[in-house]
């Protein structure tokens, strides 16, 4: 942080913020070195990023330490995805489950099955940032602006949303993706975490292949020539 942005803060009064940011380089420097690490944390500062402001404080902050019947993990949750994450929030604004009751994590991964494919997803995100997706508001919010579309199998998925949750726990490895229906959770494993994310309704909301963006997956989990 530059010294005369620190000193307009010191004068402005805003020292806990100050702190806040201050805090927030130093882990960042710490992590420096590991650069997968850092990718980690930035997309966990993301996350809630585009959170309505009225929203409750449990889809604008992970909790930290929950206890699951799969381990203790970090937790992140919205309207369209979750994250169970090992790794630490570093200087991320937790929220407080001592004053507030939070997602019953369990229930949701309840429904996880047996069978799984690996997959490359950093493979088919990189095939959409190739194509032109980029990271941002349209292509993760609820409205019909989003264009970069992956199906697999007979669900259709956001890639904003999928590149939202998975960066997380995304490793250099395959993932384990474990399909449910297309109307259910896509759950995602890997070495770090667990996520899933909803896919929504192509029929119901217009959504083909000729309106938008689709990267099409066999069954396999492999990227299909276009």
């Amino acid at each position: 942080m530059k010294n005369d942005k620190i000193l307009k803060m010191i004068e402005n009064g805003e020292t806990e913020e100050l702190k806040k940011q201050l805090q927030d380089e130093i882990f960042q420097e710490k992590i420096k070195k590991e650069p997968d690490k850092k990718k980690r944390y930035l997309a966990m500062k993301r996350y809630f990023k585009y959170s309505p402001k009225e929203a409750p404080n449990a889809v604008k902050k992970p909790c930290k330490n929950l206890e699951t019947e799969i381990g203790t993990y970090n937790a992140f949750i919205d309207n369209c995805s979750f994250v169970l994450t090992k790794e630490q929030l570093g200087e991320i604004e937790e929220f407080d489950n001592t004053k507030e009751k939070y997602f019953d994590i369990d229930n949701i991964i309840k429904s996880i099955p047996q069978e799984y494919k690996e997959i490359d997803l950093n493979l088919l995100i990189s095939k959409a940032k190739s194509l032109g997706y980029k990271y941002k508001k349209s292509e993760i919010g609820y409205g019909s602006a989003f264009q970069f579309v992956f199906k697999y199998r007979e669900g259709y998925y956001k890639i904003g949303i999928l590149d939202k949750a998975y960066s997380i726990i995304q490793d250099e490895e395959k993932a384990k993706v474990y399909y449910t229906g297309n109307k259910s959770l896509l759950y995602i494993k890997t070495n770090i975490g667990l996520c899933g994310i909803l896919p929504f309704n192509a029929n119901k909301t217009g959504q083909t292949e000729k309106e938008k963006t689709v990267i099409v997956l066999n069954n396999d989990g492999e990227i299909e020539e276009q």
